[in-house]
């Protein structure tokens, strides 16, 4: 398989286990890092340019299509200790593995009540206090600004803490990416909004949410269903699979 890397600003031929996808030889390319120090590839040809991500860690096997891949979808609070539990045992371990056959998403909101005001805002009676509405908000902030992958790694770096809601400058931080427009935004009325929009996902969920985390595959989930992604979610995802066998499942 012919992959290429950027070096020295030329395109190289490499026999390496990652690739960039889509990006024809003979061209010049200039490597660079955005705020979320991913490291990209800004090339131009043709009197035309792009920024293509580098996909670090590309196994030679084809990644799942969209098609294939296994739609995840996580409804979870950031104080509830069940889902602090599930973050740390069972999905992050499973990411780190599947990630190029899971299409995946978080819907922070629990069980919760959320109330419009007559000023258009909102407010919000959380399961743990104030303060889970407060990281449950941050964290609806990322899931509408960050990449999936970083949506993890910040996620899982407040899951892992003993009080997840007041971890998210220090998280931030450690993910590498910018803490102000964050706060910025759990500050205004758009945070509600979008906290808002995920406890109207929440209570579409049928059968009705009746525990947190709950996790759906591929739109679906029921009390078995439920049981197994809480405890062997790997197994789950595989048995799901569509695509061709993943080395990870075997």
């Amino acid at each position: 398989m012919k992959i290429f890397r950027a070096k020295n600003e030329s395109l190289v031929e490499q026999n390496l286990d990652c690739c960039i996808i889509g990006i024809p030889s003979q061209i010049l390319v200039k490597p660079y890092v955005d705020f979320n120090k991913t490291q990209h590839y800004e090339y131009k040809e043709n009197h035309t340019s792009a920024r293509l991500p580098l996909l670090l860690g590309c196994r030679a096997k084809e990644q799942g299509t969209v098609a294939d891949r296994v739609k995840v979808s996580v409804y979870f609070e950031s104080l509830c200790s069940d889902s602090m539990r599930f973050f740390k045992n069972q999905l992050y371990p499973v990411w780190k593995d599947l990630q190029d056959i899971i299409d995946l998403e978080f819907i922070p909101f629990g069980k919760a009540r959320a109330i419009p005001t007559e000023t258009g805002d909102y407010e919000f009676e959380c399961q743990h206090g104030p303060d889970e509405c407060f990281g449950n908000r941050v964290m609806s902030c990322a899931q509408n600004s960050l990449p999936i992958g970083t949506q993890v790694e910040f996620f899982q770096c407040m899951m892992t803490k003993r009080y997840p809601a007041f971890f998210g400058k220090q998280c931030s931080e450690k993910v590498g990416i910018a803490w102000t427009p964050l706060q910025e935004c759990v500050e205004s009325v758009k945070s509600a909004a979008m906290l808002y929009q995920n406890g109207v996902r929440t209570a579409s969920l049928k059968p009705q949410v009746y525990f947190i985390p709950t996790i759906t595959i591929n739109g679906r989930y029921d009390s078995r269903r439920l049981r197994i992604s809480l405890m062997a979610l790997r197994s789950q995802i595989c048995a799901s699979y569509d695509g061709p066998p993943h080395q990870n499942c075997l």
